[in-house]
Order: structure tokens, then sequence, then C-alpha cells
């Protein structure tokens, strides 16, 4: 497992209606972004990285990630890693955690899924990106 504080900055202005955090491609390799509503995302809770630990767990944003969906067999951690986001003046934190399914590794096709896990506990699902 890999955890990690990213310095990567997503500029995100409260004027908009929804908020791109970032965008992939998913495992059929079509383009996904996700995004949350301006309005929820900069109402999660503040942190200071340099002060405090994150308002949420890395365990607890690692639960959510897992339990949006059961696995065929069993989710196993890839990467857990902490991205900024501005909201006009103020920067908000979120987990981005990436997981397969062991299932896709005993069939050889090893299939990664991201995840977004804001603060206040909430995941974030992928929707069909911008082109």
């Amino acid at each position: 497992m890999v955890v990690g504080v990213a310095a990567l900055s997503t500029v995100v202005s409260t004027q908009s209606k929804d908020r791109v955090l970032f965008s992939t491609e998913d495992a059929s390799h079509q383009r996904v972004e996700f995004a949350v509503p301006g309005a929820k995302f900069c109402a999660t809770k503040a942190w200071n990285p340099e002060k405090d630990p994150p308002p949420l767990a890395t365990t607890a944003a690692v639960k959510a990630a897992i339990n949006v969906e059961k696995p065929k067999k069993r989710w196993v951690v890839e990467a857990v890693s902490l991205q900024s986001a501005s909201c006009i003046r103020e920067v908000r934190w979120y987990y981005s955690v990436t997981i397969y399914d062991e299932e896709s590794l005993v069939l050889g096709d090893l299939s990664l899924v991201d995840r977004v896990v804001l603060m206040d506990g909430s995941v974030v699902l992928p929707r069909p990106g911008q082109n």
C-alpha cells in the first residue's frame, strides 16, 4: 500500500455547480471524472497538514472506499493519497484511494478502481468525463 500527500492542487471556484477534482481512465479505457457539488466540497472540514492529523483517518477513508460495492472476491488497496483543492481562499483535502478486486488478479486482468473520499467520509463516484 502506498500512502502519500500530493502537492498537486486543483483550483475550485464556489461559483460553478460541480467541481471536478480529477479525471482519469476507467478499466474500459473510458475517460471519467470525479466531480462533487462545490458547496458540499467547500463545506468539508479544513485541515492543515503541518499542524494536525487529517479530520478523517486513512483507515476510515479506505473503509468508505471499499464499502461502496461488494467485490467478487476481496478488495485490495493499491494506493492511498491525499490531494488538495482550493475553495476560493481556503484549501480542502480529500483522499484518492485506488483498489482492485483480488479476483481480477487471479484472472490475470488487473483492473484498478479509483475512489475519492471527502473529509466528511462521503465517497465521490466517477461519472463520464467531458471531452
